[in-house]
């Protein structure tokens, strides 16, 4: 069964009850039936809700995978000193990040054997909490962010975090 224009008519409504059912049944629709219609915010054609990518579980984006892929293409194109800046400030959060990390290793060293000398030889393992992120993947997240996570570790050098995973196997 399709269904056509799900969502907010053009008349008036009048009453925000009356929009939030509408809500409502559009969400339910999109769980129970996979023939729902939505209308493109760009092109304006009604196409199947399997032509837009997902934004959540319940939400969708308003242009089509067409419309959204044109959409990316000309930003990227057009946006060049944007995306500079952006990686730029992506590059340099990464070199903050890694000194920061570098530095917090060498402070602590080893907790089992002592060993300091070298942050290359020393790592992070999680020995308390829930891992939510790897730190060797947390190179452009906040300093907070990451101080948070490392509090979940204690820093031990290579060969004893070896020795303490070698029954894991």
């Amino acid at each position: 069964m399709a269904v056509r224009n799900v969502g907010v008519e053009e008349r008036e409504l009048g009453d925000i009850v009356v929009l939030k059912l509408i809500y409502v049944f559009q969400y339910y629709l999109s769980i129970y039936n996979k023939n729902v219609m939505r209308k493109c915010g760009n092109c304006g054609i009604d196409k199947d809700e399997s032509e837009f990518h997902r934004k959540t579980e319940k939400t969708f984006h308003s242009l089509c995978k067409e419309c959204k892929k044109e959409y990316d293409k000309n930003w990227y194109k057009n946006n060049s000193k944007r995306r500079e800046s952006l990686n730029k400030g992506a590059k340099e959060r990464t070199i903050r990040n890694n000194e920061f990390m570098r530095n917090y290793k060498l402070s602590k060293g080893c907790k089992i054997c002592g060993y300091n000398k070298s942050y290359h030889a020393l790592e992070f393992h999680h020995n308390k909490g829930d891992k939510k992120y790897s730190l060797s993947r947390m190179k452009t997240h906040s300093i907070k962010t990451i101080k948070k996570e490392i509090e979940k570790c204690i820093v031990i050098c290579a060969n004893c975090h070896r020795e303490l995973h070698g029954n894991d196997v």
